[in-house]
């Protein structure tokens, strides 16, 4: 009963973001949301990193790979999430939102990384139709 909780959860929680957000960008400008987002997710990161029991370590080849990775994942993303909802409405950045696993499997295909089944195109439609 409780993964139903959760579940549910995060669901309210993901359906309600891009309405906070659109009405967060109105008064505050992209890239100063994102910094502050960045900065605080960071601290808190590198607050958690300390408190483990072993250190943290990327092997020296990984590094360039992982720093780009961590301006791409985040930073990038959700500044071009917030400048596109601060000209656009919450109803479309949740369609777009819920495209990202159709998008995610066609480019995969067309990588040919994998096949497209039943269940794959199941989930896909799940997505968008909630």
């Amino acid at each position: 009963m409780t993964i139903y909780l959760i579940m549910l959860f995060q669901s309210l929680l993901a359906s309600g973001t891009h309405i906070v957000a659109k009405a967060t960008v109105t008064g505050v400008e992209p890239v100063t949301l994102t910094l502050l987002r960045s900065t605080i997710a960071g601290l808190i990161l590198l607050g958690l990193a300390f408190l483990r029991k072993s250190p943290l370590r990327v092997d020296r080849e990984d590094r360039n790979r992982f720093l780009l990775l961590s301006a791409l994942g985040v930073p990038l993303n959700q500044f071009l999430f917030m400048t596109g909802l601060n000209a656009s409405r919450p109803t479309n950045a949740a369609l777009f939102y819920g495209a990202t696993p159709a998008l995610v499997l066609l480019l995969s295909v067309l990588m040919k990384k994998e096949e497209p089944s039943g269940l794959r195109l199941t989930g896909v439609v799940m997505t968008e139709t909630g």
